[in-house]
């Protein structure tokens, strides 16, 4: 009997770029978006009452079920090199399965938006009166 091949739609890429030593642009994965029922499954889950275990568990199956393939470096014969990553690999990678998890959930985040940052507006005085834009941070700016 002939096992009929499951279609794959919609697949899409992301960029595992910088998740490892010498991980450049040609490092990334393919994974299949969440649905809609994965969305509402997972907007159901109350995290406050979930282990950290149990919280985990929920992502690596998440990334599991929504995992093609993933194309990261090893280190080799003293030279990294490319190699395919296994789903066990990928889910055990906590760098790797948290950008495979929020591309397929579907959250579009800017690394840059993810650091925390200061700007001078929150930075109060002795006197607690934020401070003003510098002469230098105008001209950085300008």
């Amino acid at each position: 009997m002939v096992q009929e091949k499951k279609r794959l739609i919609g697949v899409r890429r992301v960029s595992l770029e910088g998740l490892g030593e010498e991980w450049g642009p040609e490092c990334y994965a393919l994974y299949l978006p969440a649905t809609f029922t994965d969305k509402i499954e997972v907007m159901a889950i109350d995290v406050a009452t979930m282990t950290s275990e149990q919280q985990v568990e929920s992502q690596e199956k998440m990334v599991r079920s929504h995992f093609i393939k993933a194309v990261g470096k090893e280190y080799l014969d003293s030279d990294f090199v490319l190699c395919d990553l296994t789903v066990d690999e990928a889910t055990k990678t906590p760098e790797v399965s948290n950008r495979l998890y929020i591309a397929i959930m579907g959250v579009d985040v800017d690394p840059k938006a993810t650091r925390p940052t200061v700007t001078l507006q929150e930075t109060p005085t002795e006197d607690g009166v934020p401070t003003e834009t510098t002469s230098s941070e105008t001209s950085a700016t300008s």
